[in-house]
């Protein structure tokens, strides 16, 4: 990480006035080292013994200073404040559409002092604060939220002072950009797939569990933002988006999976419990058909291990979350299945694992938070990370009557390297959203060239417009920031994913050609082409050249696929104003098609006889469309837009027609090599040849 970040300045802080300056070096050792040098600063607070309040009411008294002045301004002996701000914040997880949701929630209080726990899983015994993030929530939001328990603190005063140091202000900005440092490697930056429904949020906030006091330390904070990558500034308005429940097949592949790479139960039982302590809704659906594929022994051995893997607090934050107690419900029982003939060490482990459950014997579970409200009730793209590791291309879906097209994505995102941009579900029989004020439109005709311009050339403005408008503009900006933020700013190839209605091609397909009559059929069309063997009249002689007799008079005559508007098939596209090359590859199967933006893709795909065309300019029916953005992009900036047929609109096919369409896509990509996929996953949906 080292590369990501930077190594960080040294840096030096007046204490007080007429007194020296103090300086600490902020220089990389262990990344966790790192962030524990940066929490412990300054060192005037590292050097002073660690200051213990007592509160009472509103008062707080602080120990080994002589009683003094009271008031709101920071003098040594009894402070008078207002805890409110605190109480809001921690009031905050409690309240329905906050998006978040506190652990533990006893905080009443925040004081400045040094902070000596790192991000992450490190030092999960430590009592620090931990926040519940819901749908909809950014690390932007989340900082907005909890800004105020840094300032609001108490200040520091140093040890054999009177007047205590002026409280150090951080923006929300800065503390963004410092809760994502601190959990980094938790986090997986910079690519952060665990930014999902869910997750259990480690805060720098170190609690007194005896008065309930936390400490903070906004210099920290502003030390650890100092570090962050501005490169990758648009995390900070990642949004989560809700967990995908897998389909019954990709589920079972993905436990045959587990199972098959952590041999052992004690693999196995510590792989889950850390995932248990990052986000328990994730991982319930998956642990509870782990625990359903395992026989009595394997299961038991499981649950031990996992119980040995915990600790006492990081069970009590699991169990005091409604998926998180069912899990421990069913470790509970496995437990208690134990077999006859378990050796005295597993003994021990069973002993301590049922006296850690037995202290949550009682306790108060509570419901996953209920997602953000948000300020304006639009329909989004969302944004999904990839979850099986570093990205190699975004995956698009976008029309949501094409259901077997959302199947499609959805497992090719659990089973290979995509980051997802996907509309979210609203109703799925029409493709067509609602736009605020102004009716209905296609999402894919939301990205227009004045977007593209203006919010390439100021990102920051477009945000703030999305933000706070509610209208066709903040639609399209929205759109637009999300494919950059899938593409990692158009650097990644764009791949989208569509479903045909093959109406319009069923006399053609159910004509019963030759296999002469195909081959007739195959070859390219250039639209600079004005006659000849390339030309658009050529194709369109040679269509009716195949056109069935029906006594006497050719009937359909197959040429006139090449002007049915609002249809997708190989001969149509051909004849697109904005189509400048076209190939017709596979006459069998006009409506398997691929849409290009680079000549480079184009003649891969023509050279292994796909049904396949390329852009060049914006005209017809894509100026607006996403295919038209890449071709404005330029030739470096690829864009492959697969469409296969289906049977029945709206509704899934079959699991063989899934299936033989699922392997028309993977074919596609893997003639590209952008079939980065796990072939055991992928194979629960795919053939693999």
């Amino acid at each position: 990480m080292q590369s990501l970040y930077g190594i960080a300045q040294a840096k030096s802080r007046e204490i007080t006035a007429g007194r020296s300056v103090s300086s600490y070096s902020l220089a990389y050792g262990k990344r966790n080292g790192r962030i524990r040098e940066i929490l412990q600063a300054p060192v005037t607070q590292a050097q002073s013994p660690h200051i213990a309040l007592q509160q009472t009411g509103q008062k707080t008294v602080q120990q080994g200073s002589t009683p003094g002045k009271t008031g709101s301004s920071a003098v040594a002996g009894i402070i008078q404040r207002d805890t409110g701000e605190t109480a809001a914040v921690m009031a905050r997880g409690t309240r329905s559409g906050s998006g978040l949701q506190f652990f533990p929630v006893n905080v009443t209080d925040t004081q400045v002092g040094p902070v000596s726990i790192a991000g992450g899983r490190r030092h999960r015994r430590a009592s620090r604060l931990n926040v519940i993030i819901a749908a909809n929530m950014t690390p932007r939001l989340l900082s907005r939220a909890l800004l105020p328990l840094w300032t609001s603190a108490t200040p520091f005063t140093p040890a054999g002072e009177t007047s205590p140091l002026p409280l150090e202000m951080i923006d929300e900005e800065t503390l963004a950009k410092a809760l994502l440092v601190y959990n980094r490697r938790y986090l997986s930056l910079p690519d952060m797939p665990a930014w999902q429904v869910g997750l259990r949020l480690p805060l720098p906030v170190q609690i007194d569990e005896t008065s309930g006091v936390a400490t903070v330390n906004p210099g920290a904070i502003r030390s650890l933002a100092a570090t962050f990558d501005q490169d990758l500034i648009a995390l900070l308005d990642s949004r989560t988006v809700s967990n995908t429940v897998p389909s019954a097949a990709m589920l079972t592949a993905e436990v045959d999976a587990f199972l098959s790479r952590n041999i052992t139960a004690q693999r196995r039982g510590s792989n889950l419990s850390a995932r248990a302590e990052r986000n328990v809704q994730a991982l319930r659906p998956f642990m509870e058909a782990v625990f359903t594929r395992v026989n009595a022994a394997d299961g038991f051995a499981l649950a031990l291990a996992f119980m040995t893997d915990q600790v006492n607090r990081t069970i009590s934050l699991i169990g005091s979350q409604q998926d998180g107690a069912a899990i421990l419900s069913l470790i509970q029982r496995r437990l208690n299945s134990a077999p006859g003939d378990i050796t005295p060490e597993q003994q021990s482990h069973l002993d301590r694992a049922n006296r850690m459950l037995a202290l949550l014997s009682g306790g108060t579970v509570v419901a996953p938070p209920a997602a953000r409200r948000q300020r304006h009730r639009r329909r989004r793209l969302e944004m999904r990370r990839s979850i099986a590791g570093r990205p190699c291309a975004c995956m698009v879906f976008i029309h949501n009557d094409e259901r077997n097209a959302r199947q499609a994505v959805e497992d090719l995102h659990r089973a290979c390297r995509y980051n997802l941009a996907i509309i979210d579900r609203g109703t799925l029989r029409s493709r067509e959203i609602s736009v605020p004020g102004q009716g209905t439109t296609d999402p894919n005709e939301l990205f227009p060239e004045s977007v593209q311009t203006e919010c390439t050339g100021n990102e920051a403005a477009c945000r703030l417009y999305e933000a706070s408008h509610n209208d066709r503009r903040a639609m399209q900006i929205q759109f637009f920031l999300t494919m950059k933020q899938c593409s990692k700013n158009f650097s990644l190839p764009t791949i989208a994913l569509h479903n045909n209605r093959s109406s319009d091609t069923d006399a053609f397909r159910g004509a019963g050609l030759t296999e002469q009559q195909n081959a007739s059929l195959t070859g390219g069309v250039e639209r600079e082409t004005a006659s000849g063997s390339t030309s658009r009249d050529d194709l369109r002689s040679r269509l009716q050249a195949v056109s069935p007799e029906v006594r006497g008079r050719r009937r359909p005559d197959f040429s006139r696929l090449l002007n049915l508007g609002g249809t997708t098939n190989i001969f149509r596209w051909c004849n697109m104003p904005e189509i400048v090359s076209c190939y017709v590859g596979d006459p069998e199967h006009p409506d398997f098609v691929i849409w290009t933006t680079t000549r480079e893709d184009f003649n891969a795909f023509s050279g292994q006889n796909f049904n396949v065309v390329l852009q060049d300019r914006a005209a017809g029916e894509s100026a607006t469309d996403l295919s038209t953005l890449y071709v404005r992009l330029g030739s470096n900036h690829r864009y492959i837009n697969i469409e296969t047929p289906h049977s029945r609109p709206t509704r899934l096919d079959s699991e063989a027609v899934r299936r033989e369409n699922m392997n028309a896509i993977t074919g596609a990509l893997r003639a590209r090599n952008l079939l980065c996929c796990d072939e055991t996953l992928l194979g629960s949906v795919a053939d693999i040849p």
